[in-house]
């Protein structure tokens, strides 16, 4: 019986802990409570990132990617820029850049937005990182993903947005 109340506190604390990582603006399961409009308002990069570390389906997300990709259609046709960045808007996932998403694999010439749907960010705390050089030929980039003290290090690279290979 002495231990009943340590237990409890002890889940108490886990749920605020995990209250607090869901709670974060930058949490991926931040996403995961939202309405579609509240989604509809997030940019690419965080809905990719949010759709790509989620195990398990999240179909609110991937509407809404699929919602982006129909409104980037009507936004190039018409000339207008992205309303959540202002730049001009990316090009719509390919029907093959959907396949990978869906399989959570890589190919060269895939986009760098589908590379972070599929595969997520890199997580800075696990050691991943995002390397940039930037020159006359545009920018490149590698992505570093650790995914996990026993796995190995896997990178991507991406020039000019375009993903042109990957190293295990």
């Amino acid at each position: 019986m002495a231990s009943e109340p340590g237990l409890l506190i002890r889940y108490l604390g886990l749920l605020i802990v995990a209250a607090f990582i869901v709670g974060c603006a930058g949490s991926p399961m931040r996403t995961w409570s939202m309405d579609p409009d509240q989604l509809d308002q997030l940019g690419a990069a965080e809905l990719c990132n949010a759709y790509a570390v989620s195990k398990q389906s999240n179909e609110p997300v991937r509407a809404a990617l699929k919602r982006r990709d129909a409104l980037l259609i009507e936004l190039i046709t018409e000339g207008q820029p992205d309303p959540v960045t202002g730049d001009p808007p990316r090009s719509p996932f390919t029907v093959q850049e959907w396949e990978a998403i869906e399989k959570r694999t890589v190919f060269i010439g895939m986009s760098e937005h589908a590379l972070i749907c599929s595969w997520g960010l890199p997580n800075a705390f696990g050691g991943g990182a995002i390397n940039e050089t930037v020159g006359p030929w545009g920018s490149k980039r590698q992505y570093v993903y650790r995914r996990g003290t026993y796995t190995k290090t896997q990178y991507v690279y991406v020039e000019n947005g375009t993903v042109t290979g990957w190293q295990q």
